[in-house]
Formats: structure tokens, sequence, C-alpha cells
């Protein structure tokens, strides 16, 4: 057992009889996936068309801002953020990850990244920054521009929702179909990617997708912690695993698998019947 335990979930799992395992990494998908000039044109369209009705929850100011100038805007955005796409790419699969990202960088190559990152900003994470990343001028034109067509965006149409579940749509939901999983764990590290974790588990039920939910995570262990892990984020999933999910994530499998109880499978946290289920903790 403790042997396994030092392995990673994904190479714990085969060993342990449940041999149909994947594990995807969705902010680098998420990242790749903003490179595609194909994702730039249907985010475009959907702030083009949305755009024209405004929602009306924001201010009129916003409004007239977005029915007018955001689909100019981000057009002329994502143009800019494309126009160094080929040697990006080239220099990324040419240059391993220890090089890629040094303080200073390469300037063609660092600008297009920070370009990469402000229109990750505009469509996914209204709130995304990577200070690494941005000198102090930079910055506060991230935070003057970018951030703030962001949250119009995202205050008129929802487009970080819109636009993560496209990103699900053509990246997730065929891979999920095709393997027909029973069980699908969502991890949420930091705290941006929680909303796109909801998402997700918004999308996978409303695509009529039958697998079981798990939320796990350092964040969502830290969400707890703080008492902020509410029954909203619950009903959402089937089961929470905080803490550690070396034990908790095998045995729940199992017990699913069996149609056993897991009442005293250690750090789970579900609904039951609208009831709040808090399994005893356990330590590694």
């Amino acid at each position: 057992t403790t042997e396994i335990y030092t392995l990673s979930l994904h190479d714990a799992l085969p060993i342990l009889g449940f041999e149909h395992t994947h594990q995807r990494d969705l902010d680098l998908d998420l990242y790749h996936h903003s490179l595609d000039p194909r994702t730039h044109a249907r985010i475009c369209q959907i702030i083009s068309r949305e755009g024209k009705h405004p929602n009306g929850q924001a201010s009129a100011k916003v409004r007239f801002f977005v029915r007018w100038f955001a689909a100019p805007a981000t057009r002329l955005l994502t143009r800019w953020t494309l126009r160094d796409r080929k040697f990006f790419t080239t220099f990324r699969e040419a240059t391993s990850i220890e090089q890629q990202f040094p303080e200073k960088g390469i300037v063609r190559y660092r600008k297009t990244l920070q370009r990469v990152l402000k229109l990750m900003g505009i469509f996914y994470y209204p709130y995304l920054s990577y200070p690494k990343f941005f000198t102090k001028f930079e910055e506060r034109n991230f935070y003057a521009i970018h951030l703030r067509l962001g949250y119009a965006l995202r205050q008129t149409m929802e487009l970080g929702r819109r636009a993560l579940e496209d990103f699900y749509e053509q990246t997730v939901l065929p891979q999920v179909q095709r393997e027909d999983y029973d069980v699908i764990g969502i991890s949420v590290s930091v705290s941006r990617q929680l909303e796109p974790a909801l998402v997700l588990a918004d999308f996978l039920r409303s695509h009529g997708v039958g697998a079981k939910l798990v939320l796990g995570g350092s964040y969502v262990s830290d969400t707890y912690d703080a008492g902020w892990l509410e029954d909203s984020v619950l009903e959402k999933v089937d089961y929470v695993i905080r803490y550690e999910g070396e034990e908790a994530l095998p045995s729940l499998i199992e017990a699913l698998r069996d149609g056993t109880s897991t009442a005293e499978i250690p750090n789970l946290l579900y609904l039951e019947n609208g009831k709040r289920i808090t399994n005893e903790r356990t330590f590694l």
C-alpha cells in the first residue's frame, strides 16, 4: 500500500485493478485550445451574436460598450495574438519546458505568450493573471484593458461560461462519450479552476453523461477548511473528496462497482436526501 501511495492516483488506479483509466490536464488543453484560430472565430461569433442583445442586468454603459465595441475589440486582440502563432508553436515544440519560461524569455515568444494569457483572461477567466510573465506596465495594461473587457463580456453574456462550454464540447465530450466512463474525477488545485470545474459538471449532466462525478483537489480541501464549501457545490457532483484521495478514491470506485456502502470511506463528502454527509477524515 505504501508503495502505491508514492505514485500518482492515475498511475495507482491500474495497479489496483482499474485498468481503463485516463487522465487529462484541462488547464493545459485549454491553453493549447486558445491558440487555435477556429477557437477565436467561434468566440468572436458568440460575442457578435449575443452582443446585439446584452444582458439587462449590466449597466447601460456596459451594455452600450458591448453592443458597439466588444466584437471589434476582441477581433483586433485575437488578430494581434495569432499573428505570431506559427513562430510561437514552432518554438514551443522545439524547446524543453524548462527553457520555455525563463524570467526574461525570448522577447517574441514572451510577448506572444502574454497575448495568449491575456485572451484567456477575456475568454475563460476574467480574473486571470500571471504576474510572473508581466512587467508593471504590462500588468497595468492587462488590468485596464483585458480584465475590463473580460468582466464586461461576463456581465452581459456570461462569455466565460459560454467559451468553456465550447471548449468542453470540442475537446472533452467526444472522449467521454467514446469511452463511456463510470466515474469522472475533477481536480481543483487553485481558485480559478473551481468555476470551470462546476461548469464542466453542469455541461456533462446537460449532455446526458451518467458517470458519477467526483470533485477533489487541494483548493476544495482549503475551501472546506474555511467553511466555504456550500451545498450548491455538492449538488453539482455526486461526491467530494477532501484532503487525501489516495485511499478514498479507489475505495469509492470499488463501492460503486460492487454496490456497497460509502459510509466508511474516509474523507468523503456528499449529499444524501438533501442532507450533508461528512465521513471521517484519515491521514496518510
